[in-house]
């Protein structure tokens, strides 16, 4: 099951949003999103098992197509997950037996073992904990990271109307 954060009052800055430019409001609020998904980042691979440490360098960040919704146009959808299925099943299957054996070696596909448990195994929730443990840290990432950006534009802006109004004045 996904866990979700849910954001609310979010509409003066989507009044802000709009009155900038859309290429910054769409790289400011990405940018944004992706350092709240660094914070749990390293949470979760601090919290994975390290027996080979494969499984710890597999824990990413991934971006994925935007979600339906009023603010879609601006921020697009991350993922930390690991990174598994390196190959498709379909090239898998052409694979000699050596091949298949390799890419085992470099891929964790036993991570959903881990995280979820197993009938012997008690699970190990690196995932959900890393989640649980940072949420309000990287909302907090988020505000800081935001209002630095708003400010930034803000500044921007003013010198831009300065310049335009010293090029009417000449």
């Amino acid at each position: 099951m996904a866990e979700t954060v849910r954001f609310e009052g979010f509409t003066q800055l989507a009044k802000t949003l709009k009155q900038m430019p859309e290429w910054v409001a769409q790289k400011e609020l990405n940018l944004t999103v992706r350092a709240a998904a660094a914070v749990m980042q390293r949470e979760a691979r601090r919290l994975a098992p390290k027996d080979s440490g494969l499984l710890t360098k597999s824990i990413l960040i991934r971006k994925v197509k935007a979600i339906r919704g009023p603010y879609d146009r601006y921020v697009g959808r991350y993922i930390l997950g690991v990174r598994s299925r390196l190959v498709s099943q379909r090239r898998r299957r052409k694979m000699t037996t050596e091949q298949r054996a390799e890419l085992r070696r470099r891929e964790p596909y036993y991570w959903h073992f881990v995280e979820f448990g197993t009938s012997r195994a008690a699970p190990v929730p690196y995932l959900r904990g890393a989640f649980e443990a940072t949420k309000v840290e990287a909302v907090g990432k988020m505000r800081e990271r935001l209002k630095k950006a708003l400010a930034r534009e803000a500044q921007r802006s003013l010198r831009r109307r300065a310049m335009r109004d010293m090029k009417g004045a000449r």
